[in-house]
């Protein structure tokens, strides 16, 4: 606990005190490696999201863990930024080390944030400013665990080079703090499906002769919708939205790099947690709405657990997590039985996995073997991977990717779903279906459109 918890106003002349009294000799360099300098204020509680959106930035930033005990944290413009715009080999050791020198036990609050691209080839003009990979330090933040707030600043500082803070502090005095009024987007005007109904249909079809052909056992299709609306999106209001109507615990997230395009979503799947050499995993795949009665929902959940089809969709996942994680764990326990993760908007099944790590694993070694799971890819991934290429008429950036935080001795990542991107009157939402044989691409039409239609009817309020 903080022995004094200071009103806005004055954590802001605090803030401001610090870093004009901020020394630039004796620092503790290692190497030639710049480092990361964090200032944090304990501040009366303030509702991040709405902080966020009284801020004048172009980048603007959210994330927030999945666990009760985890930090929500809103942020804007950077500090310090490690990014890989394209690339043509998925390597992500060199980033990774990269930032593992930045980051001090000195400061355990500090994180880096940012996400990586389904693929290295799926970025396109939608996803130009996210790149293959992106992680960053925001330069100001406004975090909350239980009901502290702490109010932050972060100074990146090279060897050898003057600290200039001067306009730092210019952006800390024009911080706002007071609350905003968030308002639904509205009704959409227009709507353009990718693909089309009867291209689906054909799609869906010719996959799951391809499956029965035994060119791969499952791929993971999904589809675009791009809805237009009568005035400019906020996505910080998405974001509100998502949070406020989906009460069950997820990941929620916004990453906005350029002022106009903002990439926003409420997973419920977590790719892997982990605290120093624990790790823990899970995979969630076949899928059931939920119930209006609890009989209904009773129905649903039964039909899930002893459908053949969903069952099969699941161990294809668990199976390969498991031969993953066995390769890079010294030791690896797996839940004997399948649960159900039920949601506001659905329910799946779920298998959990806990882990220790080999002493050489690092988050890079997880990244280039975990993602992207067969939840969103499929199995064998090569195979899957070209029937996603083949039969996608878009591309899926971030959609289906990572997003998470690193810190010095953690790190947490979620798969990138439920979500849409935001660009000025414009919000493309994705949604995938796991396709395996004896799909029926009239039903998994149908459970895009439910899965598409929640986010819709949520943003309505």
């Amino acid at each position: 606990m903080y022995p004094v918890i200071y009103p806005l106003a004055t954590a802001q002349s605090i803030l401001e005190a610090k870093l004009k009294d901020f020394p630039d000799t004796n620092l503790p360099f290692s190497g030639d490696s710049p480092i990361i300098i964090r200032f944090e204020i304990p501040v009366e509680n303030i509702d991040p999201v709405n902080w966020l959106d009284s801020q004048h930035s172009d980048i603007k930033f959210y994330f927030s863990g999945r666990d009760t005990e985890d930090m929500e944290t809103a942020g804007i413009g950077i500090a310090d930024e490690i990014c890989v715009m394209h690339s043509n080999t998925k390597e992500y050791s060199q980033l990774f080390n990269t930032i593992y020198k930045r980051l001090s036990p000195d400061f355990p609050n500090l994180k880096y944030y940012g996400g990586l691209s389904f693929g290295l080839d799926h970025i396109d003009s939608l996803w130009e400013s996210f790149g293959v990979a992106r992680f960053f330090i925001p330069r100001f933040e406004l975090s909350k665990t239980g009901n502290i707030s702490i109010l932050a600043c972060n100074i990146k500082v090279e060897k050898g080079t003057p600290v200039q803070l001067s306009e730092t502090i210019a952006e800390l005095l024009q911080l706002n703090f007071n609350e905003s009024k968030l308002h639904s987007p509205g009704q959409w005007i227009s709507r353009k499906d990718l693909p089309e109904r009867l291209q689906w249909i054909q799609n869906i079809g010719d996959a799951v002769n391809e499956i029965q052909s035994n060119r791969y056992m499952k791929t993971v299709l999904a589809r675009k919708v791009i809805l237009e609306f009568e005035n400019l999106i906020n996505p910080i209001a998405v974001l509100y939205y998502l949070k406020k109507y989906l009460h069950s615990r997820r990941y929620d997230f916004l990453f906005q790099f350029d002022g106009k395009t903002a990439f926003v979503g409420s997973s419920p799947e977590r790719l892997y947690k982990r605290s120093g050499r624990i790790i823990r995993s899970e995979a969630v795949a076949g899928t059931r709405s939920r119930g209006k009665m609890d009989s209904e929902d009773n129905r649903l959940a039964d039909e899930l657990m002893n459908s053949d089809k969903e069952q099969r969709e699941h161990d294809f996942v668990v199976d390969t997590i498991q031969s993953t994680l066995r390769d890079l764990c010294s030791s690896l326990h797996i839940d004997s039985h399948k649960g159900l993760l039920k949601l506001k908007e659905g329910q799946h099944l779920v298998s959990h996995f806990e882990g220790r790590l080999k002493l050489e694993i690092t988050d890079a070694d997880l990244l280039e073997k975990l993602h992207p799971t067969p939840a969103v890819g499929g199995c064998p991934l090569d195979k899957a991977l070209e029937a996603i290429e083949k039969y996608e008429p878009f591309k899926r950036g971030w959609y289906a990717g990572v997003i998470g935080s690193i810190g010095y001795s953690n790190s947490d990542f979620a798969v990138g779903l439920r979500c849409g991107v935001v660009k000025e009157k414009q919000l493309s939402l994705f949604s995938g279906v796991g396709i395996v044989d004896g799909s029926n691409p009239e039903e998994e039409w149908q459970e895009v459109e439910f899965k598409i239609g929640n986010f819709l009817n949520i943003l309505k309020g």
